[in-house]
């Protein structure tokens, strides 16, 4: 595998790729599964199958995996360029980024202070220092790919925002219309 951390055991290369087969072979295997399953079961399969049905026809999911890419992808690139442009390009600089990427997006779900700092932070830090990026380094990667989110994510939340307005949508859960 490209761009691992030095000093890793071959057994974590091969236990990558393991891993990387598994989750596509189960990806396919759910979806032979489900071919069987009756969307209008009111199970949680019935309701996964609804959900999926989204995706049933092949330009639909082509576009979901083409947006799929293309968002991972931008964040990756863009933790790369945070880490070109404060010159810690550790060998395998790339494969750093996107396990940084995947570690943080995991990370999020816990809760952290006001601003989203201290757990991403700490992730980053660990992270990192597989590949041999000083703590400080790690901290300020860390909050510049939080500015980084935040520049992007505010404006365009809010212009999300105006366009529904302007066209008079309203929020709501399950059907039920959300108070204003």
């Amino acid at each position: 595998m490209l761009g691992l951390p030095p000093d890793v055991p071959p057994w974590v290369a091969t236990a990558a790729w393991v891993m990387t087969t598994f989750g596509v072979l189960m990806v396919v295997v759910l979806a032979v599964l489900l071919r069987g399953v009756d969307p209008a079961r009111e199970d949680v399969l019935g309701r996964f199958r609804r959900g999926l049905s989204a995706l049933g026809a092949l330009p639909s999911s082509m576009a979901a995996l083409g947006l799929s890419v293309g968002i991972w992808g931008s964040e990756v690139a863009g933790v790369w360029l945070t880490l070109v442009a404060l010159g810690v390009t550790p060998p395998g600089a790339l494969a750093a980024s996107s396990v940084l990427v995947v570690a943080t997006t995991l990370a999020v779900a816990a809760p952290a202070a006001p601003g989203g700092l201290g757990v991403e932070q700490w992730v980053t830090v660990i992270v990192l220092s597989a590949w041999a990026v000083t703590y400080a380094d790690a901290v300020a990667v860390s909050l510049l790919v939080l500015f980084e989110a935040v520049v992007w994510i505010a404006p365009l939340g809010l212009i999300a925002l105006w366009r529904r307005s302007i066209r008079g949508e309203r929020e709501s859960v399950d059907g039920l219309e959300l108070a204003e």
